[in-house]
Formats: C-alpha cells, sequence, structure tokens
C-alpha cells in the first residue's frame, strides 16, 4: 500500500537526524530545566526511531513470523512509550516556556534544574510502569499460527489506513524535532555550529553591521 511506502521514509532521516542532536546535546550543559526537557525529547525520539526498522520489515511481510512478535510484544510498546514520552516533554516545556514569559520575574523550584531532572525520571518512570504489562502479560506462547491475531482485528481497511496514517504522522515527528531544537535552542545552534566549524552571526552582528556601512557611506 502507498503508506508502506511512504512509512520507510521517516526511518533513516530519524536515526541520523536525532544521532546528531544526541551527539550534539552531549556537548551542551544542562543549565536549564528548557535543555533538560529537551534532551529527554532527543533520546525519545532517537529509540522511537530505531523501532521503526522493525515496524517496516513486519508490514511488509519479508521477514520470518518472529518479526510480528516482536513488533508486538517490544517495538511497537517502546514506539508508543516514546511517543508519549515525547509528547509529555513537550507539555513540560511550553508550562516553563509560559510562565517564563508571562511570570519573568517569578523565583520557583519549579524551574530549577535540579526539579526538571526529577520531573524527568518521574516522567519515564510512570509511563514505562503503564507501558510494560504490555510486554511481560500475556496469556499465551507465541506461534506461527496466532502470531497474526492482532492484524486480524483491522480487516476492515478503512480503520487499519486510518490508524496506519495517524501513525505515519507521529513518525513523522522524529524527522522534525531536530529542526525545532536548531530554532529554540541557542545553546544547541551554538554548538552546532561550532561542531560544524561555522561562525554564528547574532541579530546584534547583523545590526552593527548595517551601522558600520551606514556610517562609511
Amino acid at each position: 500500500t502507498m503508506l508502506q511506502i511512504l512509512f520507510p521514509v521517516p526511518s533513516p532521516r530519524g536515526i541520523l537526524l536525532n544521532g546528531v542532536a544526541a551527539w550534539i546535546f552531549l556537548h551542551v550543559p544542562s543549565k536549564k530545566s528548557f535543555v533538560v526537557y529537551l534532551k529527554n525529547i532527543v533520546v525519545a525520539d532517537l529509540l522511537m526511531s530505531l523501532t521503526l526498522p522493525f515496524k517496516i520489515l513486519n508490514d511488509s511481510e519479508i521477514g520470518p513470523w518472529q518479526i510480528n512478535v516482536l513488533v508486538c510484544r517490544f517495538s511497537a510498546v517502546i514506539f508508543y512509550l516514546n511517543m508519549y514520552v515525547g509528547i509529555t516533554f513537550f507539555g513540560l516545556i511550553g508550562f516553563d516556556r509560559y510562565y517564563k514569559i508571562v511570570k519573568p520575574l517569578l523565583t520557583s523550584f519549579v524551574h530549577t534544574v535540579n526539579y526538571s531532572k526529577i520531573t524527568s525520571v518521574v516522567v519515564w518512570a510512570l509511563l514505562m510502569f503503564l507501558s510494560f504489562p504490555n510486554i511481560i502479560l500475556t496469556n499465551q506462547s507465541p506461534t506461527e499460527k496466532n502470531s497474526k491475531k492482532l492484524q486480524a482485528i483491522f480487516s476492515s481497511k478503512n480503520l487499519y489506513y486510518a490508524k496506519e496514517f495517524t501513525l505515519l504522522l507521529s513518525a513523522a515527528n522524529v524527522c522534525l524535532d531536530p529542526i525545532i531544537y536548531l530554532f529554540l535552542c541557542k545553546p544547541f545552534r551554538e554548538k552546532l555550529y561550532q561542531k560544524l566549524h561555522l561562525k554564528l552571526t547574532t541579530l546584534g552582528e547583523i545590526e552593527n553591521s548595517k551601522s558600520r556601512r551606514s556610517n562609511i557611506t
């Protein structure tokens, strides 16, 4: 189907972009809660993108039947876990940015780095606790006969295509997030330019350059 053709697109790009983003963030100090939350999103997106090759193999039906078991029990669970982790941390970033803009003079422990680190651990632990029962709970051992049981639920094609399309949009998110880091996080942008040996032109430098040119003329 067209969805099976389109789904492989986010996989290599997502792994490459988020791999580079993770490498850059390793060199960015966690001095702000905003950066801490972004680092967690990078980890979630990278793990999420690593599950996509297994889904591609399963949907294309070019692998053994054990691939379907691997996807249903592990890969899909990790995919959804990290998708919800990313959504949660984007919500925390929105909360953090809201108070920084609306109440810039407010000093609260909520904005400290230690609080954001504790919150990150709680988010991962809670969502993992909610997700892992899907991995460990089963009433029978997988066999070739019962490994396509989940796919039989979607024998209505329209519902299956709707589910796959929304899943494709969620997977495309792993390619878009690194672009968001570039525009929203100045330390990330500066470190990226430094690693690429490019000069970061700030707004102040542009204004100074314009003023110098106007004085010369």
